[in-house]
């Protein structure tokens, strides 16, 4: 009975440390700080050798599709709307229903998705009504010209037009020529890098894009003061904070599903990238910002901040697409 108890107790002591270590990560007070590593918590992983990374940028539209005749799109009395159109320009969305706001669900009131690339949605209404819609799609990347009963409505590009018709109207689809340039770029080679920065961190200044021709540093630590600052120029914009529920078993909020794509980098304003970080920028437990590097490449920084070091020490994960 004696050897039974002597036993029960280690096994329970043992136990109690091992809790004791997952709750802290093998550091007192040190919560549960879980670094944002590749190819965890949503993150693109490293590259395996001889693969490329697929890059989530910015999509080009082919803008070279040949000149259409025009389409025809007939409603009668009953709002019933007939196409004749040759080939297979024209594809059929369904049932839709307008709303007040001008917000279009489908029959299982789900949003009405956006369409890919080249392609325009032609939303057809019956006129005063916040009911029924007809959606079509009209797959070309030219652009479009559409009349209704012989007065102009509209030249549009690549996005969804909604159309209030009445019975009897007649709307005319027709070409008008090829889309302007929208910058479009091609394939991006990518730079995944991992950094620790901390006191005794070999990690001081780093170049996020090293590994695809990079040369110059972009990112400066301060092991003294635990200071993290972009270097040389390099920038940073759209910063957002995420706390992160605290507990030995959680694997925090899921990163790649917070992280921006190239289209939204690129499209920040030249006023809202920044120099330096300052004031609370990395008081979080997460720090997802686009960063534009030393070279003038895109990408984005995910950065860890772990409080619980002296002076404080960060892991950064970073995605750059090097063109």
């Amino acid at each position: 009975m004696r050897i039974r108890l002597i036993g029960a107790l280690a096994a329970l002591l043992c136990c109690t440390s091992l809790l004791a270590a997952c709750a802290g990560n093998g550091r007192p007070d040190s919560g549960t700080y879980v670094p944002p590593r590749a190819g965890k918590r949503g993150l693109p992983a490293h590259a395996k050798k001889g693969a490329r990374p697929r890059s989530k940028g910015v999509k080009g539209y082919v803008g070279y599709d040949l000149p259409f005749l025009p389409i025809m799109l007939s409603i009668d009395d009953g709002f019933h709307i007939s196409v004749e159109t040759s080939g297979r320009l024209v594809t059929p969305l369904g049932t839709f229903h307008l709303g007040a706001e001008g917000d279009l669900t489908d029959q299982n009131n789900k949003p009405l998705p956006a369409q890919p690339g080249d392609v325009t949605q032609l939303i057809i209404c019956r006129s005063g009504s916040a009911g029924q819609c007809q959606g079509y799609q009209i797959g070309t990347g030219r652009r479009l010209h559409i009349e209704m009963d012989g007065h102009f409505t509209a030249d549009v590009e690549r996005k969804r037009i909604v159309i209030r018709a009445e019975p009897g109207s007649r709307i005319t689809v027709s070409d008008s020529g090829p889309p302007a340039p929208v910058g479009a770029r091609g394939p991006a080679r990518i730079a995944i890098a991992e950094f620790d920065f901390n006191e005794t961190g070999q990690a001081t200044n780093v170049d996020l894009d090293r590994d695809q021709g990079g040369n110059t540093d972009d990112l400066s630590y301060d092991h003294v003061t635990g200071d993290l600052q972009p270097a040389n120029g390099a920038r940073f914009a759209r910063l957002t904070r995420y706390r992160e529920k605290k507990h030995w078993f959680s694997t925090g909020i899921s990163l790649g599903d917070k992280v921006p794509g190239e289209n939204e980098c690129l499209r920040t304003p030249a006023d809202q990238w920044r120099q330096r970080f300052t004031g609370n920028d990395l008081a979080a437990d997460t720090i997802i910002a686009c960063v534009k590097t030393a070279e003038g490449e895109l990408g984005y920084l995910v950065i860890g901040r772990d409080p619980h070091r002296k002076p404080v020490a960060y892991h950064v994960y970073s995605y750059v697409w090097v063109r």
